[in-house]
């Protein structure tokens, strides 16, 4: 199980990106965010199966690939994501506190979090096979678990919600429906967010941040930079 909310901010520190506010705005910046072109978008209708390995720590001379952030650098990730008004802000927040997998976090859905616990349920991943396509299926553990969110996590999830609302009426004004599966981060029309688009928005967004010119930094790196930062402290999962 991973620690609480309490345990994570001890292991970032104070003033870590556990207490880092995240503003969600009004309207996101999709066309940079996604991952993928306007026409891309629209005609999107399969999804390629999810990637993400189980993380552990870092191996000897993993260094050099950017298997794990500092927190100023996951600080400095955030405050550009808010800035741009990017819809990955809460996904890294969320990603950066729990130690979630892509897969899992792209398949939350709104009923798994209990606001008044402060906790969210991880019970199902993302994933596709060519026989059957885009699926949800059983966590890489092979069990759900609980997790505690901080208050500031809590915060980003019920603006997220609100911005949601408003993609969700613009979406359904212009396009006439909008494809409602509970998803937390979905695609603007509401379908789940093709993980490789979201790998590909993040490593975009990695490099305006960090200046990875290589384009090295992948979404996996967060679950590095958790259990890293964790273990650092006596803090396992």
């Amino acid at each position: 199980m991973w620690p609480g909310s309490r345990d994570l901010r001890e292991a970032f520190g104070r003033g870590s990106v556990a207490t880092q506010t995240v503003v969600v705005p009004a309207h996101w910046n999709n066309e940079a965010d996604v991952g993928q072109g306007k026409g891309d978008m629209l005609s999107a209708s399969a999804f390629m199966h999810d990637v993400a390995d189980e993380v552990d720590l870092p191996r000897p001379g993993a260094m050099s690939r950017k298997r794990f952030l500092s927190a100023e650098q996951c600080q400095q990730l955030l405050a550009t994501a808010t800035a741009e008004k990017s819809r990955l802000a809460v996904p890294i927040l969320l990603m950066l506190e729990t130690g979630m997998r892509r897969g899992e976090l792209l398949v939350l859905r709104w009923k798994d979090v209990d606001y008044k616990a402060q906790r969210i349920v991880v019970k199902r991943a993302l994933g596709r096979t060519d026989a059957h396509g885009i699926r949800f299926k059983e966590p890489k553990s092979g069990r759900s678990r609980i997790i505690t969110l901080s208050e500031g996590a809590i915060a980003a999830l019920r603006s997220q919600w609100e911005a949601q609302a408003v993609e969700r009426h613009s979406c359904v004004e212009q396009a006439g429906s909008y494809d409602d599966q509970d998803l937390m981060f979905p695609m603007p029309w509401g379908s789940p967010w093709d993980p490789p688009a979201f790998g590909l928005a993040f490593r975009r967004l990695a490099t305006r941040a960090l200046g990875d010119g290589t384009g090295n930094i992948g979404p996996h790196v967060l679950r590095h930079t958790a259990t890293t930062l964790m273990l650092q402290q006596g803090l396992g999962p």
